[in-house]
């Protein structure tokens, strides 16, 4: 204002109405259009010798093409389609998507992510959430391949076809670029907020879902098994939205039980007995049979009304409570999400270690015969590993599809 470049109303109003009309219609997509009629009318004012006019009219074009030239905003191909922008910084990613549809940029919206590292599954992660209660488009432009799955998931909840592409030319890749750019804007806004991280304004909205004063410590347990083999357990604990590894715990099941519920109780149980503070909320990956498995388990050791106990389904993302409505998370529920994610991945990769150092040493897979369907039976009449390697050739026989021969070479495998 002090050196006379802004045009406000407020300073002067000639020629506001028209800036701002000039401004709707290159966002409508309707510059081509517009430069005709200024080179029109800048033509006509220098034809009647007003040439401040036809400059001020000139000036506009420039304008006009400089804008239109770095930001193609209008397009034959778009047709209800959005493209996703993203850029991380740390752990932090700002995520813009742009919609387009009848050939024009409608708008676009803004979304802070919380980025583990890997480009893709943060992407996956977003489409997830952010579809989870809208209609996807008809084309969806990403910066990277989706993980495998996704795309399906999008046509599922669409009720039709969703083409995911990752344009690498044309008027398709310049709406990414510019959903992309965006974000980058975005991004360094978020770098420079102070109001706090986003894991903490995960762990804020998270208590504000449940009702909570605050959601700044979660312990979450999942189990893991195949067919009896190698049953463990894992727990993992967040604070203030962000993982703690070192308070990371795995736990190997020592009794009989071959069931989720029955494994995971023996799992918290355990967990329990060590204790010298309690979570904000214990979250358990499953669903309402979980939760009276483990809240009769509480009532039993007298803690249920220490913390918050919740199961999280990962059937359209639904948590339950006790004495609660479920609730079908959206984003503001991510913090919880990514706990359960996060304790079925550990878990997990604990189970294939484990599974991967007992195939080392594994004398049944070298028994000619054996194959997958005669071990589940072989495991599912002995009750585990343990069972079999103190049965009889006699014993082993009572298992159907279990021969003389085949039971010799089990009991010669497992003793000799």
């Amino acid at each position: 204002m002090h050196i006379g470049l802004c045009a406000g109303p407020c300073i002067d109003a000639t020629g506001y109405t028209q800036r701002v009309n000039t401004a709707r219609r290159i966002l409508n997509g309707d510059a081509v259009a517009l430069l005709e009629e200024l080179a029109q009318e800048m033509d006509e004012a220098s034809e009647s010798m007003e040439f401040e006019q036809a400059a001020a009219h000139r000036d506009t074009i420039r304008a006009v093409r400089a804008t239109t030239g770095q930001h193609v905003v209008s397009s034959k191909v778009y047709r209800d389609c959005d493209a996703i922008g993203i850029v991380a910084q740390g752990e932090m990613a700002a995520v813009v998507v742009m919609h387009a549809d009848q050939g024009v940029v409608k708008g676009q919206e803004v979304w802070p992510m919380v980025h583990r590292g890997d480009l893709g599954e943060t992407v996956a992660n977003f489409v997830a959430e952010h579809y989870a209660n809208r209609r996807p488009p008809r084309l969806l432009l990403t910066p990277t391949p989706l993980l495998n799955g996704v795309e399906e998931w999008l046509c599922t909840r669409r009720d039709a076809k969703v083409e995911v592409r990752t344009p690498l030319r044309g008027d398709l890749v310049t709406l990414l670029t510019l959903a992309r750019q965006n974000a980058d804007i975005q991004m360094t806004r978020l770098a420079n907020a102070t109001s706090g991280s986003l894991e903490q304004r995960a762990a804020n909205d998270g208590a504000a879902v449940l009702g909570m004063d605050q959601l700044n410590h979660i312990v979450c347990f999942d189990m893991s098994q195949l067919l009896g083999d190698e049953r463990v357990g894992g727990s993992v604990t967040f604070r203030n939205g962000r993982p703690t590894k070192k308070e990371y715990r795995t736990y190997i099941v020592k009794s009989d039980a071959m069931d989720d519920l029955r494994m995971m109780r023996e799992v918290v149980e355990r967990w329990l007995k060590r204790q010298d503070s309690w979570p904000d909320l214990l979250l358990l990956d499953g669903g309402e049979t979980h939760l009276s498995t483990i809240t009769a388990l509480l009532k039993e050791h007298e803690v249920l009304d220490q913390f918050a106990l919740a199961a999280l389904a990962k059937r359209e993302e639904t948590i339950y409570r006790n004495g609660q409505e479920p609730i079908i998370l959206d984003r503001k529920g991510r913090v919880m999400v990514h706990a359960r994610d996060e304790a079925h991945r550990f878990v997990n990769t604990y189970h294939r270690k484990r599974r991967g150092r007992s195939r080392l040493s594994d004398p049944l897979e070298q028994v000619e015969g054996l194959g997958a369907k005669k071990m589940q039976n072989l495991l599912r009449h002995f009750g585990g590993r343990q069972g079999i390697q103190h049965a009889s050739a006699d014993n082993l026989m009572t298992v159907p599809g279990i021969g003389p021969a085949l039971a010799k070479r089990i009991y010669d495998a497992l003793h000799g």
